[in-house]
This record gives C-alpha cells, sequence and structure tokens, in this order.
C-alpha cells in the first residue's frame, strides 16, 4: 500500500476548495456582470482552508468544505437574505448555515450576490447616485429598476426608500 507524501496529501486536501473556488466563480461572475466596475470589486478568493466572499476590503462571508457539509458563514444583518434556513449564532455578529452540498449552497447564488452588493454599496464611496429611471422611480415612489442587483447600488433607491424624492411630478425636496 503506498503512502501519499506530505505534498501529494495537501494538494488532495486543497482540490475540493480549488473545486468549489471554480464553482462559485462560474455561478455568481456572470450574474454580477451587469454591475461593470462594481463587479470588479466583488471576488471569490481562497483562503488557506476556506473561501471568502469578498466585496471590496469587506468580507461578505465565508465558506467552509468539510466532510461533514458545506458552512457558510455570514454576518447577522444578512440574515433575512437567507430566513427560509436554519441558521447558528457564532461569536462577533456571524451565523452559520449549513449545506449537505455545494450544490445545494449554490441555488442561493441570487442571496449571495446580493450580500456582496450591499456589503460593496455600505462601503463608502461605492455606489453610484442614480441610474436613467430617477425619473420614472421618482414619479412611482420607489425603484422600478428591473435589476435588484443593480438597484442596490443606487443611492436614489434609498433616498426613495426614506420618503426623499428629488424629480418627477412627486417632488417634495
Amino acid at each position: 500500500m503506498n503512502q501519499l507524501s506530505f505534498s501529494e496529501q495537501i494538494t488532495l486536501a486543497r482540490a475540493p476548495l480549488d473545486d468549489a473556488k471554480s464553482a462559485l466563480d462560474a455561478e455568481l461572475l456572470p450574474r454580477l456582470a451587469e454591475l461593470a466596475d462594481m463587479a470588479k470589486k466583488i471576488e471569490v478568493k481562497r483562503n488557506a482552508d476556506y473561501l471568502s466572499l469578498k466585496a471590496g476590503s469587506a468580507i461578505a462571508a465565508r465558506i467552509l468544505i468539510r466532510r461533514n457539509g458545506v458552512f457558510l458563514e455570514i454576518k447577522s444583518k444578512h440574515k433575512d437574505l437567507f430566513s427560509s434556513l436554519e441558521q447558528k449564532p457564532l461569536s462577533a455578529g456571524m451565523l452559520r448555515i449549513t449545506f449537505r452540498s455545494l450544490d445545494e449552497l449554490l441555488v442561493f447564488s441570487n442571496e449571495l450576490c446580493t450580500m456582496a452588493v450591499k456589503e460593496l454599496s455600505s462601503l463608502s464611496g461605492e455606489g453610484f447616485a442614480c441610474c436613467h429611471l430617477y425619473e420614472e422611480c421618482s414619479n412611482a415612489r420607489r425603484c422600478i429598476q428591473p435589476s435588484n442587483l443593480f438597484s442596490l447600488a443606487c443611492y436614489y433607491r434609498r433616498n426613495l426608500e426614506q420618503g426623499k424624492i428629488f424629480y418627477g411630478k412627486n417632488r417634495n425636496t
């Protein structure tokens, strides 16, 4: 019976993370493409024994791949995105969600993208003032941007949510 060398053991241990990173990149990056420059600031980063979903300088989530499952660690402020799943509290305002497989986690790729965009837009200087629909949004008193991810990065949407309307027939500021 051949024993594996230390370097072969390390290579085998890293393979699931490399495969998971590739799968996450393939699932998330096309969804983020519509955000153009913002999308360049969102990445799946491979660390020693876990993956990070990074939004600028912030870590939006950590993904751990273990023999007994796939674990998603998120900030408590994002718990509503995963409200249908069991969430276990960790220290420092973090929650852990357990999945049986990476495929099960990838079902929630829209939520992962939304979480990353929210993290990125909460950083100072990220996002944009408004899109070409600003007047229609003002008239509707809400964001009508069909792309949820795109609308999350819009500062004017936040003003509309607070009742501040700067344009159109409903202008009040």
